[in-house]
C-alpha cells in the first residue's frame, strides 16, 4: 500500500486555493470596474440623449427635470463604485494586517476587521448594479412618456441605425423600405 504524502497534498491544497483566491479577486475587481463604466456610459447617454432633444426643441424643461433621477442614479452608480475599488483595497490591506498579527493577540480583531471590510465591500460591488437598473427605468419611464418620440420616428432611427451599421460596421444589405 501506498503512503499519502501529506506535505505535499497540503501544498497542492494551498495552490488551489491561492489560485481561486487570485481568480476571485480578479472578477470582483472586473465586476466593479465594469459597474463604473456602465453607469458613467449611461450617463454620458443621457447627456447625448437630453443635447438630440434640446436641439430639437428649446422648451425641454419636463424632459431634463424628468432625467434627472437617472442622472443621479448613474452618478451614484459610479460614486458607489469608486468607495467599493477603495474598499476591495482595504479588503487586501487587513488581510496583509491579519497575516502579519498570525501568532499575536490582534489576530481575532484582525480576522473581525478582514471580515467587516470584506462583507462592506461586497455589498457596494453590488449596489451600483441596482443604480444602473433604476437609472435605465427612469430612463426608460421618460423616453415612453417624451411625445416627441413616436412609432414613426423610431422606426425611421432604428432604419437609419441599420444603415449606418451595415455600411460603416457590418458586412450586410440593409432592407429598403
Amino acid at each position: 500500500m501506498e503512503e499519502i504524502d501529506t506535505n505535499r497534498l497540503s501544498a497542492n491544497r494551498h495552490d488551489e486555493f491561492q489560485n481561486i483566491n487570485h481568480q476571485a479577486t480578479e472578477t470582483a475587481n472586473i465586476t466593479i470596474k465594469s459597474a463604473l463604466l456602465i453607469n458613467g456610459g449611461a450617463a454620458v447617454a443621457v447627456l447625448s440623449l437630453l443635447a438630440s432633444f434640446i436641439s430639437k426643441d428649446k422648451d425641454m424643461s419636463a424632459v431634463v427635470s424628468a432625467t434627472a433621477p437617472a442622472l443621479l442614479y448613474f452618478a451614484w452608480g459610479v460614486a458607489i463604485s469608486v468607495v467599493a475599488l477603495a474598499l476591495a483595497y482595504f479588503t487586501h490591506y487587513a488581510n496583509l494586517i491579519r497575516i502579519n498579527h498570525e501568532n499575536t493577540k490582534y489576530r481575532t480583531l484582525a480576522d473581525w476587521g478582514k471580515r467587516l471590510v470584506h462583507t462592506v465591500a461586497a455589498i457596494f460591488a453590488l449596489i451600483p448594479i441596482l443604480c444602473f437598473v433604476l437609472g435605465a427605468y427612469q430612463m426608460k419611464e421618460v423616453v415612453t412618456a417624451h411625445k416627441s418620440l413616436s412609432r414613426t420616428e423610431t422606426r425611421l432611427s432604428l432604419t437609419a441605425l441599420t444603415k449606418f451599421l451595415c455600411q460603416n460596421v457590418l458586412p450586410c444589405k440593409p432592407k429598403s423600405n
